[in-house]
């Protein structure tokens, strides 16, 4: 009987053997076991195709075989700072450091390692458990270059971008932003949007923001919108929003595209003073030509009349008078044929009238 338990027992730990070498030949992560010298004593399968070393290229070598050729005096400090504290506290978790492949390549690795003791509690050697980052490393790589193509997109837009947080603080103000405004982004980013829009438009826009930012939606969402901003100097800007919301885990942003149409609202009224003196030259072409004919023959007889009355004809005076003034709308007439511009002046109260004196006088060229 005695004989069967032992028997029993060894298969156990044969069996228990087996087992643990299963599972470390079929880890995802490369395993290395190496004694107090730190000759390489174990690899698994994983390690070995990792490196394209077979087993027993590796087994029995020193571990320095796997350091990179010509490390560097930071790779050097901290494999030195990582051993001491392995022997102070036993283990390291996370060591970032590179192994060098059979074709030469560096392969950048996550490494584990723990000591490994007898029964008795004396130290043997150690074992690392060793993950391959390349792709992580290639992944991190290929979002820190998408960010910064991103960040020199919005650097490079004709157009400003401003992205506002929930609380409605700056939090990116590009370029042409700065170019609007008149800010440096230093200067505004942390600050509320307020400080960029007139103080009489504010109520209104802080419903705007305030919606978007809860609901997703608003009155200004997905389209242009022409409001004055509020430059450094206190000077108000035409500008043309367009105003759109992001969601991320870290929270809600608004996001607006800003538009200087400084030029295009000069042009817009250049254009309608345009359409005005047009107007006005029709205008004034049609009222001298249909006014011409009668004031001339009012003119004449009144001096007709003149000429027959008296010098002690009591209605000489009011003729001399109707004479006076019927020259006086020639006058006029001759001033409106001469229109070349549209100029005004005060009338009464807010009401303004063409100046004929200065919109028929020649510009001086």
């Amino acid at each position: 009987m005695a004989e069967r338990g032992e028997k029993k027992e060894y298969e156990e730990i044969i069996m228990s053997r087996d087992f643990l070498q299963s599972v470390l030949e079929n880890l995802a992560d490369g395993v290395l076991v190496a004694d107090m010298k730190g000759t390489i004593v174990h690899v698994n399968k994983t390690l070995s195709e990792m490196l394209g070393y077979s087993s027993e290229e590796i087994i029995g070598k020193h571990t320095s075989m796997l350091r990179p050729i010509g490390e560097d005096t930071d790779a050097i400090l901290s494999r030195e700072n990582m051993l001491k504290e392995l022997v102070e506290k036993g283990k390291v978790s996370r060591f970032h450091r590179s192994y060098q492949a059979k074709d030469g390549r560096w392969i950048p690795v996550d490494t584990h390692i723990t000591l490994l003791k007898d029964p008795a509690k004396e130290l043997i050697g150690s074992i690392a458990v060793i993950r391959d980052i390349s792709q992580r490393i290639k992944m991190e790589r290929d979002l820190k270059e998408s960010e910064e193509r991103f960040r020199n997109l919005v650097e490079m837009a004709n157009d400003g971008i401003v992205m506002v947080d929930g609380e409605r603080k700056i939090i990116l103000f590009n370029r042409k932003a700065e170019e609007i405004y008149g800010y440096k982004r230093e200067e505004i980013i942390g600050k509320e949007v307020s400080i960029v829009i007139p103080r009489r438009l504010w109520k209104k826009e802080r419903k705007w923001y305030d919606l978007l930012l809860k609901t997703g939606s608003s009155p200004v969402m997905d389209k242009a919108v022409e409001l004055e901003g509020l430059r450094k100097d206190g000077s108000e800007i035409p500008l043309e929003y367009s105003f759109s919301m992001l969601r991320e885990e870290t929270g809600t942003f608004s996001i607006a595209v800003v538009r200087d149409i400084s030029e295009r609202k000069k042009l817009e009224k250049e254009l309608i003073e345009k359409e005005k003196l047009s107007a006005l030259m029709e205008m004034a072409g049609a009222t001298a030509h249909e006014l011409n004919q009668p004031l001339t023959t009012i003119l004449g007889a009144a001096e007709i009349l003149m000429r027959k009355a008296g010098e002690k004809d009591p209605q000489l005076k009011q003729l001399s008078l109707i004479a006076k003034e019927t020259q006086r709308l020639s006058g006029m007439i001759k001033k409106i044929r001469k229109v070349t511009r549209y100029e005004t002046k005060p009338y009464l109260d807010d009401v303004k009238i063409i100046d004929l004196d200065k919109a028929s006088k020649k510009e001086k060229s």
